[in-house]
């Protein structure tokens, strides 16, 4: 796969649409991605890989996140991706899922995942999964195997240097995915495990038939020593046979005994039979005798307290018999009852009425009071209006001041501003001009000095038969002395810099004074202008004074007409609400008046229906006797209560005694009958029969319970004696397949005892890290000059670990050999790099012969010196030489220089960056 071009919109920090043209880069060679930090490197990896696996290169990297943060609502999130392979041309295009603003209505939506293929045979494929598919067979790789061929990180390749067996094997089995024989190896395990679980559970099944057995003396002894592991249990299993067989005999033996048992009882209970029911006839004819002479006693009191109660009934008889005139009664107190009800309830009416009446005249005072209350208070309130508007437009008054007022505060704090200014620079011209004054005269001096010994400086140089400069002469009779203090010519260049320099310092600081100057000087004009409209008259010294005393008078009367306003406002607001509610007010108290007339009907009313019900109720209580109608009904209900137990009590006695007659009459039957039956001059003593009967079960009990132990006991022997032969031979064979299986499970897990620890997977691991191992040692050789080799250690790194995967260096500048993370950052990386490469290539050739035209390779260049990065450029630009396309991301500037084709990456100040192309 050689990638063409790239176009990202709103993909990470690319906001807008851009776009990288790979193929000016050509078929292949090296090229350097540089920029700052974070300004978007890394995502044009991610870029290639969202576009044909659908996710970025890393795993921290999700689709969801990969919309650019800079992007427009309206900006659509999409790569497009043209790439050859194999002498095609295909294109790819994505959109990741996010969240939009919803084309109808407001708020977002998500939108959801896109994918467009186009195959170099025009036809295009539209669903994700199809696209994903299509692409990773076209490419022959997964985005596991590519990101490890294609895309190396310096994150990526050093955790697989320096990872342990256990993360190797991890690594591992993603890229080549040696699963499968973890997976045996795990089956084979559970296959072991099964096997000894099954060996366990027989040998527990074996323990349970011998705790199930029933045994005695010498057998019991040996039994519970097999059970304690004191002795084999094949021994107890070999007795058992004449253990059982003697077991049998004994249950004969007491078969036949408990037989002769069961005789002798039913002997012994025919003749208690006989004895116990000669003693119940006995007992019956006593017990009928007593039942006679109770019924006979009973008869007597009962007729004698049927006499009484005649008696009785007869004396109670004359009063029962007012009764009908006592309920005709009943009616006429129930109709003055009625009465009295009505003149109480006419009380009450009466009562409200009053009531109704005081409270419509309180009332009616109440709107009267209220009415004329308003009346007034709207009369007080009339010029409320006026007054609102003369606070507002004092107020206006006072806020137009107060806002002048803030500008001529404002402009004095400008003057006052430019004054200090004006001061500052008028400092620094007068101390420059000083300075320069002084330069000056510095200069003036030292040049006069400097022409007046110029006589001396020249006789200096004047040579016996040499031309004087001046006159030519080639004598020297009498040459000038040089005079004390003459500076040098360098010396004089120096004072004449530093003369300049303060010149213009000078001129610089009288300009800046003159500008001060002229801004104070305006400042002054437009202060005084404006102050003139609040101050009139007052001198411009004063304005400052003037307007801190003016402000402070105005807040106060700004606070004042606030208040007023206020005031103003609520009076305004009153005397509305009041004129809105005269009217109400008067129209209720015409209402309460109506309602105080009504009261007054409604009372004269009640009070004359009063005196009818009186009179009505006192006619009516003149017709009955003295006393209440509850004193009557009591009285009618206590008698019929009366008379109705009496009657009833007399016609239960009359049943009771009829019921009594009848049952002596059978006792009396029944007595004779009894009297007739056959009676035995000796009977036997029932007692001594059961004693003896019982003690006869008891024994033919104890004998019946010991033989049915005896063939539960010889059941259940048998039973687990069946059990225990067929486990014994079930356990046999399951021993012979435990053993079969752990050794096969401990060879695939590399857990045989003497023997390496390497398992069946990291074993067919092992041979894909020795081939990348020795790609690896080809460009690792090359890089570091021949010094550094890999191997793979024979050693596990500690005795509980598996074996096979560490990996160690050869130092081949002193012999030694050590773990490869004992080596530098530096070295780290070029060996790092190298087994990238070699496992990339590795890839490729357990792909299917794979070729990948292209390689991006992520950082890590900085750890190198100057050696070592250009042995490593070396390598990589073998790497490219093999007709690839090799791009490289790093800060280092070394590789600035000697990678000349450069995409750099900027950052926008608007938000954003940037790619650009740079071709030699």
């Amino acid at each position: 796969m050689r990638p063409l071009l790239l176009t990202m919109n709103a993909f990470g920090p690319y906001a807008g649409e851009t776009t990288i043209d790979f193929a000016r880069f050509g078929g292949a060679g090296l090229y350097l991605i540089t920029g700052d930090t974070g300004a978007g490197k890394t995502t044009l990896f991610d870029a290639i890989s969202f576009a044909l696996y659908g996710e970025g290169s890393g795993a921290v990297r999700k689709p969801e996140m990969l919309r650019s943060k800079y992007a427009t609502p309206e900006q659509k999130t999409e790569v497009l991706f043209r790439f050859e392979d194999k002498g095609a041309i295909y294109e790819v295009r994505r959109t990741p899922s996010y969240l939009r603003p919803a084309r109808r209505g407001k708020g977002e939506t998500q939108q959801l995942p896109e994918a467009e293929l186009r195959l170099p045979d025009g036809s295009v494929r539209t669903k994700v999964k199809e696209v994903n598919e299509a692409l990773e067979d076209i490419l022959g790789l997964n985005r596991e195997q590519f990101l490890q061929t294609a895309m190396i990180s310096q994150g990526d390749f050093l955790k697989l240097l320096l990872a342990s067996t256990e993360e190797r094997q991890k690594i591992f089995r993603r890229i080549f995915h040696t699963e499968r024989f973890a997976a045996l190896q795990d089956r084979l395990k559970q296959r072991s495990a099964d096997c000894e679980r099954i060996c366990d559970r027989l040998a527990q099944k074996i323990e349970s038939c011998a705790e199930q057995l029933r045994l005695e003396g010498e057998a019991e002894a040996l039994r519970e020593a097999v059970l304690r592991g004191e002795k084999p249990a094949e021994e107890l299993l070999s007795q058992l046979p004449e253990l059982l067989a003697e077991e049998e005999r004994e249950r004969e033996k007491a078969v036949v005994v408990r037989a002769e048992k069961d005789k002798e009882i039913t002997m012994l209970a025919a003749e208690l039979a006989r004895a116990e029911e000669a003693a119940e006839r006995k007992r019956r004819r006593q017990e009928k005798e007593r039942e006679v002479l109770a019924e006979q006693q009973k008869l007597a009191a009962q007729r004698q307290r049927e006499a009484t109660l005649s008696a009785d009934i007869a004396d109670k008889k004359p009063r029962w018999d007012k009764l009908p005139a006592y309920r005709e009664l009943l009616p006429k107190y129930e109709e003055v009852a009625a009465l009295t009800e009505a003149r109480k309830r006419g009380e009450r009416e009466v009562k409200a009425a009053e009531q109704t009446l005081r409270h419509a005249e309180t009332d009616v005072t109440t709107a009267e009071q209220a009415l004329s209350a308003a009346r007034e208070k709207h009369r007080e309130l009339s010029g409320a209006g006026e007054n609102l508007a003369r606070a507002e437009a004092k107020a206006e008054s006072l806020a137009a001041r107060q806002k002048l007022l803030a500008l001529v505060r404002q402009q004095i704090e400008d003057y006052k501003r430019i004054y200090f200014e004006r001061q500052r620079d008028l400092k620094n011209y007068k101390e420059s001009y000083a300075a320069y004054e002084q330069a000056n005269a510095d200069y003036t001096t030292a040049y006069r000095h400097f022409l007046a010994g110029q006589a001396g400086i020249l006789a200096e140089q004047l040579r016996a038969g040499e031309p004087c400069p001046v006159c030519g002469s080639l004598s020297h009779p009498k040459i000038a002395a040089r005079a004390a203090g003459t500076p040098s010519e360098a010396a004089l260049r120096a004072l004449e810099t530093a003369q300049k320099d303060c010149q213009q310092a000078a001129e610089q600081a009288a300009k800046r004074h003159s500008a001060s100057q002229e801004r104070m000087e305006g400042q002054e004009r437009k202060l005084t202008e404006r102050a003139e409209e609040l101050f009139p008259g007052v001198a411009f010294q004063d304005l400052d004074r003037s307007a801190k005393a003016e402000e402070t008078i105005l807040q106060a009367q700004i606070a004042e007409s606030l208040v007023a306003s206020a005031q103003c406002k609520a009076a305004a607001k009153e005397y509305q609400r009041l004129s809105e509610e005269l009217p109400a007010l008067e129209a209720k108290r015409a209402a309460l008046e109506t309602a105080r007339g009504s009261a007054q009907e409604g009372l004269s009313a009640a009070r004359q229906k009063l005196e009818g019900l009186r009179a009505a109720e006192e006619a009516g209580k003149k017709q009955l006797p003295a006393g209440e109608a509850a004193d009557l009904q009591r009285e009618i209900r206590a008698l019929e209560k009366e008379k109705e137990t009496a009657e009833r009590e007399e016609q239960a006695l009359l049943a009771a005694i009829s019921e009594t007659v009848q049952r002596l009459g059978r006792f009396e039957g029944e007595q004779k009958a009894l009297a007739s039956e056959h009676e035995d001059s000796n009977p036997a003593d029932p007692a001594a029969l059961t004693a003896r009967l019982r003690e006869a079960e008891a024994a033919r009990d104890a004998l019946r319970k010991r033989a049915e132990q005896s063939s539960a006991s010889l059941s259940r022997n048998r039973e687990a004696f069946l059990s225990w032969q067929k486990l014994a031979a079930e356990q046999a064979e399951a021993l012979q397949h435990f053993r079969a299986a752990k050794s096969l499970a401990d060879t695939a897990s590399g857990q045989l005892s003497g023997q390496e620890k390497l398992m069946l997977e990291t074993y067919v691991q092992l041979d894909y890290f020795e081939r990348i191992i020795v790609r690896a040692n080809i460009r690792l050789m090359e890089m570091t000059e021949g010094r550094y080799e890999l191997v793979r250690s024979k050693e596990a790194e500690n005795k509980r670990s598996q074996s096979g995967l560490s990996l160690d260096v050869i130092d081949h500048y002193n012999g030694g050999q050590r773990s490869v993370k004992s080596l530098s950052g530096g070295e780290s990386f070029q060996a790092s790099l190298a087994l990238a490469l070699g496992l990339s290539d590795t890839v490729q050739e357990e792909a299917g012969g794979i070729r990948l035209d292209a390689m991006f390779i992520d950082e890590g260049f900085g750890t190198l010196d100057e050696g070592a990065l250009w042995n490593a450029l070396q390598a990589l630009l073998e790497l490219a030489a093999d007709a690839r396309l090799v791009g490289v991301i790093s800060h280092v500037p070394e590789l600035k220089e000697k990678i000349e084709r450069q995409i750099r990456i900027r950052k926008q100040p608007e938000g954003g960056s940037s790619a650009e192309l740079v071709l030699p």
